[in-house]
């Protein structure tokens, strides 16, 4: 990702996947937004949270 220019990383995850979050923030990744968001697969609104680190 740094290779090609990008200057953040991100990701997200569901709000309650508590192991997940943990490893991506001892991973240097920081919460940057938690709320709700609608899951066209799953047809309702999930809680999520969006995680980013700064790359190089």
């Amino acid at each position: 990702m740094t290779a090609e220019g990008l200057a953040t990383a991100r990701l997200d995850t569901h709000a309650k996947n508590a192991g997940a979050i943990r490893l991506y923030e001892r991973c240097s990744f920081s919460i940057i937004w938690r709320g709700f968001e609608y899951s066209k697969s799953m047809g309702v609104d999930l809680e999520k949270v969006h995680l980013e680190r700064r790359l190089g």
